[in-house]
């Protein structure tokens, strides 16, 4: 068992209560020396140092939880601080989820635009090659009537066609003989 003199743990004493114990032991062993022993006067001396010497120690210890109480307010300010920084970066999070979202959902949109413009595409170049099939088609039509009678004879598949109209004019034309005017 360990006496602490009323403190609850072991403490060191104070330079301050060093030098009052050395002094209280000087003069009680000076003064001593003249009192008939077991008397009073230094059990009161005894008593006087024994009181002065925890109430030094509770000065000390006071200090101690003056600054236990300084270091547990700093660690308060500092929770505090990190707290609201916590706060922030999840309000910052949120916002950027948001815009990441909109992100996500305008990429969504643009590729679902894309995929309707490939097959407009697929359909344009479908349709292309049906146009250039014709052409080739019209053209093989084509040169194969070039090759018939000159126009106005009996053989010519030509003369049969009907005469177009010009659109600027309205005179009679023909496929082969051009314009008729200097509109077109």
């Amino acid at each position: 068992m360990t006496l602490t003199l009323g403190l609850p743990h072991t403490a060191f004493l104070s330079p301050t209560a060093v030098a009052t114990l050395l002094v209280s032991g000087a003069l009680l062993g000076g003064v001593g020396g003249g009192w008939p022993r077991g008397g009073v006067r230094p059990a009161a001396l005894a008593a006087l140092v024994l009181v002065l010497v925890p109430a030094a120690g509770l000065a000390q210890k006071k200090d101690d939880v003056g600054a236990e109480q300084r270091k547990l307010q700093q660690t308060q300010r500092e929770l505090r601080e990190q707290r609201a920084k916590a706060a922030e970066a999840r309000k910052k999070e949120s916002s950027l989820l948001a815009e990441l979202e909109e992100i996500d959902r305008t990429l969504a949109e643009k590729r679902a635009e894309v995929t309707r413009l490939d097959e407009r595409i697929a359909r344009t170049q479908a349709e292309i090659g049906g146009l250039r099939g014709d052409i080739r088609r019209l053209e093989a039509g084509r040169r194969s009537s070039s090759r018939c009678s000159p126009p106005g004879s009996a053989r010519c598949t030509r003369s049969r066609r009907r005469a177009a109209r010009c659109r600027s004019c309205s005179a009679a034309r023909t496929p082969w003989s051009g314009s008729c005017c200097s509109a077109t």
